[in-house]
């Protein structure tokens, strides 16, 4: 099983709400803080109540979770975020490959909530006019397709560094685009869908940064994955990488020294990019 990370950055709270939309080479910062609906959160100030409410709203049983104690099957419900993130760390997990899923979904929409206590205006930005269109594959991080296998998340970590993008590292076939802030990359055993969250400076470089949410798993139905992921980028055209990458994937699996699989860790410089 995939064991997933979200590391909350401690910060400030900066109540600063944006309006998303492009911003020109000439425009100069602060870029405000812009999250999508998708959280379903009002507004900065309102992120506690937010974690506190039912996950769907009005579902007071919320969702069921299991784990195993002594042979023993144990279940639980977990209402809203606050829940959700206590058992998880419990050891509890969703009951079947849907529920599987839809815990993590619903975990890493909580987590990225959490990760906007830390966002603040940007003072400079190289992310600002990225959207998804076809030739997204082109710089988003390889690492953002969700092998569940840690031995390919320790090469996919490798390629984050020397920032190899998805579509060089990943067999990536169809790419459908659903909207600027939402795409489906297909695989030949593999979608994932892509979701921009919210563009700030959280880690409070100057730089602008951008959460986006992977989920998918494989078509033959055998596995479900989702995750969010703080990626950056230091100047425009660059490939974007995964700030988070290598805090906690599998922490508790020894990568190798060296990979070289696929083709591009062998064909790439071995140094990460400037």
């Amino acid at each position: 099983m995939k064991a997933t990370r979200f590391p909350i950055i401690a910060g400030l709270t900066v109540l600063w709400l944006g309006v998303f939309g492009p911003a020109t080479a000439t425009e100069d910062g602060p870029y405000p803080v812009w999250w999508s609906p998708v959280l379903e959160l009002d507004s900065l100030d309102a992120i506690d109540a937010r974690l506190a409410r039912e996950i769907w709203p009005g579902d007071s049983e919320g969702m069921r979770l299991m784990k195993i104690e002594n042979d023993t099957r144990v279940e639980v419900r977990a209402v809203n975020c606050i829940d959700l993130e206590r058992l998880v760390d419990d050891g509890y997990y969703g009951i079947g490959r849907h529920g599987f899923w839809l815990q993590q979904y619903q975990l890493a929409r909580c987590h990225a909530i959490e990760m906007l206590r830390t966002a603040m205006p940007a003072q400079q930005s190289f992310l600002r006019d990225f959207s998804l269109d076809v030739d997204t594959v082109d710089y988003l991080p390889a690492i953002m397709n969700l092998s569940p296998l840690c031995e390919m998340m320790c090469r996919e970590i490798i390629a984050n560094n020397r920032r190899i993008p998805l579509r060089r590292f990943h067999d990536t076939g169809l790419v459908q685009i659903l909207d600027e802030t939402v795409m489906d990359v297909w695989s030949p055993d593999w979608k994932v869908r892509i979701t921009i969250l919210a563009r700030a400076d959280f880690n409070h470089d100057g730089l602008e940064d951008m959460l986006a949410l992977s989920s998918g798993g494989s078509i033959s139905g055998r596995g479900a994955w989702a995750d969010v992921f703080l990626l950056t980028r230091e100047k425009p055209g660059a490939v974007l990488y995964d700030l988070n990458a290598d805090k906690g994937y599998c922490p508790d699996y020894q990568c190798a020294e060296v990979y070289d699989y696929p083709k591009t860790l062998r064909e790439t410089n071995p140094q990460p990019a400037e």
